[in-house]
């Protein structure tokens, strides 16, 4: 780090993942510096092999954290305020000695 390096530190951490050694790990970004050529250079935290590492490392190499996989198939993004669509209702059950599904009596044999 040069004389000429603006650096900035955050108050709080903030969540992200940082990529090292093939692969994307849990950490935080504590802040940043410019340096006088342009550069950009994030200071991170990660938990590695157990240890916990801090380092300067290139923009490239953070990310913001991956979420999880959603549980329901409705990929529609809801806005703060929007309730979550209500599921189906299941279809009716048949009545007890009907032959199909949604017939409310029992149908007669042929020939009577």
């Amino acid at each position: 780090m040069g004389a000429e390096s603006t650096v900035a530190f955050l108050r709080r951490p903030k969540p992200v993942e940082v990529f090292h050694r093939d692969r994307w790990r849990i950490g935080a970004l504590l802040g940043w510096r410019h340096d006088a050529d342009g550069t950009c250079w994030l200071r991170v935290s990660a938990l590695v092999d157990g240890y916990r590492r801090t380092a300067w490392v290139g923009i490239d190499t953070v990310r913001l954290p991956v979420p999880p996989p959603r549980v329901s198939d409705d990929t529609r993004l809801l806005r703060h305020g929007d309730r979550p669509p209500r599921p189906m209702p299941p279809p009716p059950r048949p009545r007890p000695g009907s032959d199909r599904p949604g017939l409310g009596t029992q149908l007669e044999p042929a020939g009577r």
